[in-house]
């Protein structure tokens, strides 16, 4: 997988999780898998398509998921993981999708993005593609994305 079609991503997530209040956002290991699948607690999938095709998957604890919803809405305390916080991480998904698709779309790669999924659970695992997958560690103050970045052209 070419890095230039991932780097927008690690970009966007920089840009994008200081407006919301996050803060220490730092890139941690880059992995390689066969397919892009994700074992989260929280993962929030999106589309994309046009000259870029493939899928994006937010992966998050359910603490993570609970801490940056908190951090979005003010610091008001987030003691379940509830249609509210459910909105505002897919909120948050969205703002960073979009604010790749922007930075490819600076690369001369023109991309639509879909509307997020949420899926939550315990110890479930979503397969989504076959594609390689690039998964990168994100280190906030409210704890660990991994964005996992399957894509082709």
């Amino acid at each position: 997988m070419d890095s230039k079609l991932v780097n927008p991503f690690i970009a966007a997530m920089v840009s994008v999780l200081p407006m919301l209040g996050l803060t220490d956002i730092k890139r941690g290991n880059v992995a390689v898998k066969d397919k892009l699948t994700t074992t989260k607690d929280v993962t929030v999938l999106i589309g994309l398509s046009q000259d870029i095709r493939g899928n994006v998957a937010y992966g998050l604890s359910d603490e993570c998921a609970r801490n940056i919803a908190s951090t979005m809405m003010g610091g008001m305390p987030v003691p379940e993981f509830d249609e509210m916080a459910q909105s505002a991480i897919s909120e948050l998904v969205n703002m960073v999708t979009a604010n790749a698709a922007t930075n490819l779309e600076r690369l001369g790669k023109s991309v639509n993005i879909s509307p997020p999924t949420l899926v939550t659970g315990e110890n479930i695992t979503v397969r989504i593609s076959q594609v390689q997958t690039l998964v990168i560690e994100i280190f906030t103050t409210a704890g660990t994305i991994e964005l996992n970045v399957g894509v082709e052209c």
